[in-house]
């Protein structure tokens, strides 16, 4: 069992770590295997992770998972800086049953282990325009984001568009400023709301990085480390291998006051190997950890 007092003190500990410097860390999918998956990571030096589901919630995971997920974190320094479902619950109506439960779930593992943030897609109704899930997502998410204020939690949506555009999609709306500007400042302006920023993603849609991070510091909760050559999907790339100025970035999150993790993406674009993935996810964490620690003008 968790010795309560003192996973509570670590969790303390970082807070106070938090407010000087962001942590850099990885993304593991959340299943029966994630205890083995934290091992192979710990040697690489990550200080947070966020944990990941796609689509749903295993039944596998469970209260009795989670507390051994959280003790194996405690007992390594790492923080469980995010936890994440990535889901499309406006495809239909088991769809949205089964999202609602999983986002209802994934606030009480944050509650109770101390997360301060949970992730994922809003949905989207697939094959429409943007505007025609709007509504829906508001109906969806607003008794989500009610719990999520009562327990203190950040709500964060990544800005994935998921091959969709404004004209039609699957997955996710809140890949576009426009998009936004309505879900952050019209339907939810309670600060408990805002993003998972991923620079890629930005790239991929021609999107100016820096200049949208700088304008919405106040709602991003957690970032992607992840960086894009081109808007080709499989042109995704780790940091230090895309298009993004990291040292600019990490200057400007720094000094906008940003406290949350970065955590690598890893397993994406064109070059994928299992083989070499650690090596890679290791050398980018030490480029983002001088980037962290070099502050650019």
């Amino acid at each position: 069992m968790v010795k309560w007092g003192c996973f509570y003190e670590a969790i303390l500990s970082w807070t106070a770590v938090s407010t000087h410097i962001s942590s850099l860390g990885t993304m593991i999918r959340g299943s029966e295997k994630t205890l083995g998956s934290i091992e192979r990571f710990i040697p690489i030096g990550i200080e947070s992770v966020e944990f990941f589901f796609w689509e749903s919630i295993p039944d596998s995971v469970n209260i009795s998972l989670m507390e051994n997920i959280a003790v194996k974190c405690e007992q390594n320094g790492i923080e469980i800086s995010s936890l994440a479902l990535y889901s499309n619950p406006l495809r239909d109506g088991e769809s949205e049953k089964k999202a609602r439960s999983d986002w209802n779930s994934l606030i009480e593992f944050a509650d109770r282990f101390g997360v301060p943030v949970i992730s994922g897609f809003t949905g989207r109704i697939p094959n429409t325009p943007l505007e025609a899930s709007y509504q829906r997502v508001k109906d969806f998410y607003s008794p989500i984001v009610d719990r999520c204020q009562a327990k203190g939690l950040k709500l964060a949506f990544e800005n994935c568009p998921m091959e969709g555009d404004r004209s039609s999609g699957d997955w996710n709306i809140a890949f576009l400023p426009e998009v936004w500007e309505i879900l952050f400042n019209d339907f939810f302006p309670d600060n408990s709301v805002g993003l998972e920023f991923d620079p890629g993603h930005c790239v991929q849609l021609g999107l100016p990085v820096l200049e949208l991070m700088k304008q919405w510091i106040h709602r991003i909760y957690h970032i992607h480390g992840k960086d894009a050559l081109s808007k080709d999907f499989s042109e995704f790339r780790f940091p230090g291998e895309g298009m993004t100025d990291w040292h600019k970035l990490f200057s400007l999150i720094q000094s906008e006051g940003y406290r949350g993790a970065v955590d690598l993406e890893g397993y994406h674009g064109k070059f994928v190997s299992h083989e070499f993935e650690l090596e890679k996810q290791e050398n980018s964490l030490r480029f983002l950890k001088e980037c962290r620690d070099i502050k650019t003008e």
